[in-house]
């Protein structure tokens, strides 16, 4: 039987501290988007995922590692907007500790070519960092700088569920493809129903299917709108408890 791994999902800041800001947008806000997107993709793969916070609250950054270390946590997985001065600063980096960690290093340079490689962004590469949540955590950790918040382009897209859903997506991927599972069939699912319109719909289909209620060996999924209504009503009526 194939392991199964438990991932912690850090994203960052939350509650009184924003983290990067440019006027409009608040980076805990994405930041948070983008982990719920990465964590129903995970899902699907058959990995546990829990959090270091799911709502907008304060969370220091001692108890986002002591979560993970005594949950056990296999891979430890920060959410982030990066910032510069220069609003011409973009593109896409992935942080380790250190190059001495391997799986850490590794896993970092995996995602990070999977998220080039899906969204065209400049490639500012693979980095290492002192930070408190790769440095304090007991598994391999990486922190991901998914575009700059200080550049205007890259924010407009940071904050549409498109782009959201791109780099979750990739981000997703890249850690399937260190860790060997074998998700393609689920990948295409979940990405042909996103041609549900957002709301309740899609949100419960995605649910049902994360929970291995809805089923399609083809890995497509193909239903008609009457039947995503009656999978959503019969989940109102609490008949998949």
């Amino acid at each position: 039987m194939s392991k199964k791994y438990k991932i912690c999902l850090d994203p960052g800041h939350g509650g009184s501290d924003p983290g990067a800001t440019n006027g409009r947008y608040l980076e805990k806000d994405a930041a948070l988007d983008i982990v719920f997107k990465l964590a129903k993709l995970l899902a699907l793969a058959g990995v546990d995922v829990i959090y270091t916070r799911t709502r907008d609250e304060d969370v220091e950054l001692h108890p986002r590692t002591d979560y993970a270390n005594a949950a056990g946590a296999d891979y430890f997985i920060s959410i982030h907007l990066n910032s510069a001065g220069a609003k011409q600063a973009n593109g896409i980096e992935t942080y380790a500790y250190n190059t001495t960690v391997p799986e850490s290093y590794k896993l970092a340079q995996v995602v990070q070519r999977a998220l080039i490689a899906a969204t065209g962004a400049n490639d500012r590469g693979v980095r290492t960092a002192n930070f408190h949540v790769l440095r304090e955590t007991t598994m391999p950790a990486i922190l991901v700088e998914t575009g700059f918040i200080s550049n205007d382009a890259e924010a407009a897209a940071l904050f549409t569920d498109g782009y959201q859903e791109t780099v979750a997506t990739a981000i997703c991927n890249g850690i399937c493809e260190y860790l060997g599972l074998e998700v393609q069939k689920d990948m295409k699912r979940y990405n042909y129903l996103m041609e549900i319109p957002a709301g309740e719909f899609r949100d419960t289909i995605k649910t049902l299917m994360a929970e291995g209620i809805i089923k399609n060996s083809d890995g497509q999924l193909d239903l008609s709108y009457d039947m995503i209504r009656m999978f959503v009503i019969n989940n109102r009526a609490g008949a998949y408890k």
